[in-house]
């Protein structure tokens, strides 16, 4: 169980980042 939750958040913080860098190369076209 505690695997899982840290294997979700580590997922979700990985989201993030890709999300958070698409955004950058959008902006700056």
């Amino acid at each position: 169980m505690v695997y899982t939750k840290n294997a979700l958040i580590t997922s979700s913080l990985i989201i993030l980042m890709i999300y958070e860098k698409n955004k950058t190369i959008l902006g700056c076209r």
